[in-house]
């Protein structure tokens, strides 16, 4: 099962109370990637584990046994860039992918620009919106003035993955 660009609107019932505390964890910084086994506290794994669980209804995650996560508060990535495994591609230069990418948006707030882009496709955010996309897609977010964060949440295949397992 290997499905295209999904856009999930308001998939969260209880949206105010988790802006809230995602907001209250980000403090006006970000929260960079990390990976975590499945079964692994944090204080963000319920939503991640609720995306992963919305995720699996339209992507194949059966090999799933971990996942890396971070929060973008008002940053972006700077270029155009495809989800990999840093480690690997920098110490043995292979591409490996996550089994699919979801952006999923905490806060968007008197947001101009700051669409997230792929070569033939652009997204407006959207507070309670989900963003999936199979992996190995080439993806960018446009400069943007405004608040806007998200949470970024990749499921791996641990097997394909080199960094230390939490």
């Amino acid at each position: 099962m290997k499905s295209s660009l999904i856009i999930l609107d308001d998939i969260v019932d209880n949206f105010d109370e988790l802006q809230k505390d995602l907001l209250e964890l980000l403090d006006g910084s970000n929260i960079l990637p990390k990976w975590y086994n499945l079964d692994t506290e944090h204080p963000c794994k319920d939503i991640c584990l609720y995306l992963i669980s919305i995720a699996q209804k339209y992507y194949d995650l059966s090999k799933c046994n971990g996942y890396e996560f971070w929060l973008n508060n008002n940053s972006r990535s700077s270029k155009w860039h495809i989800d990999k495994d840093e480690r690997m591609k920098h110490e043995k230069g292979i591409l490996s992918y996550p089994l699919c990418t979801m952006v999923y948006y905490i806060i968007v707030d008197n947001v101009v620009d700051g669409k997230l882009e792929m070569r033939d496709v652009i997204i407006e955010p959207k507070n309670n919106r989900l963003i999936m996309f199979p992996s190995g897609i080439e993806h960018y977010v446009q400069s943007f003035s405004g608040n806007r964060a998200s949470l970024v949440v990749n499921p791996w295949d641990g097997s394909k993955y080199l960094y230390t397992i939490v």
